[in-house]
């Protein structure tokens, strides 16, 4: 399992609008992607502004499968609320 671990930096103020575009595009779209597990949405307890998106995939390749023009389709259906995030990449090694 990869982990795909992004970290946006969101005014408090427009939090709970940001989070209804993400629901609304890039969560329809990821629960279409071949190789989707699942998605969490965390807000950091010590930056205001730091919502993580952490995403779960069965594999890298599966992944990286997804063409940049379907990304880039949804970033723009995002429109006002599109953000650049910040991005890590973990593999799951362990889980109890």
């Amino acid at each position: 399992m990869v982990i795909e671990f992004l970290t946006f930096d969101i005014d408090p103020a427009e939090q709970e609008q940001w989070l209804v575009a993400d629901e609304q595009h890039w969560s329809r779209f990821l629960e279409q992607q071949d190789g989707f597990i699942k998605k969490q949405i965390w807000r950091a307890v010590d930056d205001e502004r730091a919502v993580h998106a952490v995403i779960y995939w069965q594999s890298l390749a599966q992944w990286h499968a997804i063409s940049q023009a379907e990304l880039d389709a949804v970033s723009k259906a995002m429109g006002e609320w599109d953000r650049e995030p910040t991005c890590a990449t973990f593999d799951l090694v362990r889980q109890s």
